[in-house]
């Protein structure tokens, strides 16, 4: 347990394995839940408790979105039964709380969030949420073509469903739409004729469909942690011993692991770099690029982005309980934890030093306060691909780069 004295929430590598698999990169991807021989740093006792205390922490937190999505779905339907300004407002305030909470999960991509080819992986994190993909002319057809009023509506692509789906839905109000004149909602009239009879319900029947949507797979991801039905929380906390997923507790942890790498991939070189102009960005910035350009919540992403990886480094309540400080302290490194300790604290302090309430206005009047955060999360991912893989023996992801990129 770290114990943290800074502001509070708002809130090895395996055994070698044979040249067979590196000609299939997908026993590549499984090796960790095949290999069968335990090793790895640290006592056996601090190894198997930490590995409980994720799978309690994943616990937690997959039922408190499923609550979440329970009463945006209730919201939703309340707004598309009343179409009024203060059913409006409290969908987008029940939006608010999910996207919130879901900021948070986004770290914990490992079991069954994670894509169905990692072990134990449902695809249940693309179901939700599958940024960076997003298809708004998609969704703008399927109004026009009234799918949401369907049972089909489940079966379309996850860029048109899930929360990002529900933000353009509630929070965009332009009439326009983002699909080529050619395309049959334009150049047959019927997206003309659909706004002429108001887009208001239109855009409140959608959200209430993709809602709903979440609300299932919400449900779904908390269901397959449920300890008391044979759910993955079973598979984590016992990785090791009696795991189907998890021969070793080192690939348990690994997995674990791989997902902080979000805070490098997808924050710090997506959600930062690249509206900044330093990656994918052919002018000074790309301010369109944000995370959630309708409902202007790129910031406040970033920073329950930090919060979840906090809970998994330091312990779920707030840097209380296990998490991989204690791991670290076990093996006489608790100065590198103390580190990662300061990094965070630094990152959630860059995020509240930008002063505009969103991403798109700061990087038009204050950018530096951007580039600062930037910096703040690249000191947190250096650490992470060096000494804290080299000292746990963990295992870099497949596409991380091993040098401070």
């Amino acid at each position: 347990m770290y114990r943290r004295t800074g502001e509070s929430a708002h809130t090895s590598a395996g055994l070698l394995v044979t040249c067979a698999c590196i000609a299939l990169l997908s026993m590549c991807n499984t090796k960790q839940a095949s290999s069968s021989v335990e090793h790895g740093v640290g006592s056996a006792e601090t190894r198997n408790a930490v590995l409980v205390a994720f799978a309690e922490c994943a616990l937690s937190e997959v039922r408190g979105f499923h609550e979440s999505a329970l009463s945006l779905t209730e919201a939703a339907r309340s707004h598309e039964a009343a179409l009024s300004a203060d059913t409006q407002a409290a969908v987008r305030v029940a939006w608010d709380d999910s996207i919130d909470r879901w900021q948070v999960l986004e770290l914990f991509q490992f079991g069954p969030a994670a894509t169905s080819s990692m072990p134990g992986g449902r695809d249940l994190r693309d179901e939700t949420y599958i940024w960076p993909q997003f298809n708004r002319c998609l969704i703008e057809q399927l109004m026009v073509n009234k799918v949401y009023l369907e049972d089909t509506f489940a079966k379309q692509l996850a860029n048109a469903r899930g929360l990002g789906g529900l933000e353009y839905a509630l929070f965009y109000a332009g009439e326009d739409n983002a699909c080529a004149a050619s395309n049959p909602i334009n150049s047959t009239g019927t997206w003309a004729a659909l706004v002429a009879e108001g887009l208001g319900a239109v855009k409140a029947g959608y959200g209430r469909a993709a809602a709903e949507d979440v609300e299932r797979h919400a449900g779904a991801l908390a269901a397959a942690w449920d300890p008391g039905a044979g759910g993955f929380w079973n598979e984590l906390a016992h990785a090791g011993s009696g795991s189907t997923v998890y021969a070793t507790t080192q690939a348990g942890l690994n997995a674990v692991s791989n997902a902080l790498f979000y805070l490098d991939t997808a924050v710090k070189d997506t959600k930062l770099a690249r509206p900044l102009g330093l990656i994918d960005c052919t002018t000074s910035t790309c301010p369109e690029l944000v995370e959630s350009p309708f409902a202007a919540r790129s910031k406040i992403n970033v920073r329950n982005n930090l919060l979840g990886f906090r809970k998994l480094f330091f312990g779920c309540a707030d840097g209380e309980g296990l998490g991989f400080d204690d791991l670290l302290a076990d093996v006489g490194q608790r100065a590198v934890a103390d580190r990662m300790a300061g990094a965070v604290d630094a990152a959630l302090a860059a995020v509240d030093a930008i002063e505009e309430p969103s991403f798109e206005l700061a990087l038009a009047t204050d950018i530096e306060s951007v580039r600062q955060l930037h910096t703040a999360v690249k000191a947190i991912t250096d650490l992470l691909k060096t000494e804290f893989v080299t000292i746990l023996d963990l295992e870099l992801p497949v596409g991380v780069e091993g040098d401070n990129d």
